[in-house]
């Protein structure tokens, strides 16, 4: 794997444009997480290909970023979304408090889902769960600790759509990239993953 860093200029603004690139990657893919864009390619893939991309895709992203960063709760209003639902923030939660209530939600949610897909996937050794804030990403897998984190964002969303991306991380068990036959695998348990992820990146919780 081999990284690099250039600025990328939109709208008489700089943007930090992080590439990550490994042998394997088939496919190039961009996402702006906090300020900065992030690319996942081909370590043949040149900067010239990446800025074409950007040039593509950039406002797009901008906008999804924009989307999520509106809040998915408010203690003025006394609203949070969990699990695709909006409710009244229980009495116990506090401004204090939401990270590690929202945490163990997603936690106790995540250990009936991944059990059971795990099953469904005929997957024999149990995978270690996180709940963690990342920057650029709803879901990882690493094969060094046989382990799945995940973002802690995901518990405003509706189950099936956390479900999507177990069984994301869980198709990375049998493919380590993301070939036609991993989202074969995929498409198996999650017929509507597509569906599933443009409401994951719109910020639609339900």
């Amino acid at each position: 794997m081999s990284d690099r860093s250039f600025i990328y200029k939109l709208d008489g603004k700089d943007y930090v444009v992080n590439v990550k690139c490994t042998s394997f990657q088939r496919s190039t893919y961009f996402r702006f997480r906090q300020g900065e864009f992030y690319i996942s390619t081909n370590r043949l893939t040149t900067n010239k290909a990446i800025i074409a991309g950007l040039d593509k895709f950039a406002k797009k992203l901008l906008k999804e970023d924009a989307r999520r960063n509106e809040l998915a709760y408010s203690f003025i209003e006394n609203w949070m979304y969990l699990f695709g639902d909006k409710i009244e923030i229980p009495e116990e939660v506090n401004e204090s408090n939401v990270h590690s209530f929202l945490k163990n939600q997603l936690k106790i949610y995540l250990e009936t889902s991944v059990r059971d897909y795990e099953n469904r996937m005929n997957i024999k050794k149990p995978y270690k769960i996180s709940v963690r804030n990342m920057k650029t990403r709803y879901g990882s897998n690493s094969l060094k600790t046989h382990s799945l984190s995940f973002q802690l964002d995901l518990v405003h969303f509706s189950p099936k759509i956390i479900d999507s991306v177990v069984v994301h991380e869980l198709a990375h068990e049998f493919y380590r990239d993301h070939s036609k036959k991993f989202y074969d695998v995929i498409y198996k348990e999650c017929p509507d993953y597509w569906d599933l992820k443009k409401k994951l990146r719109r910020r639609i919780y339900k």
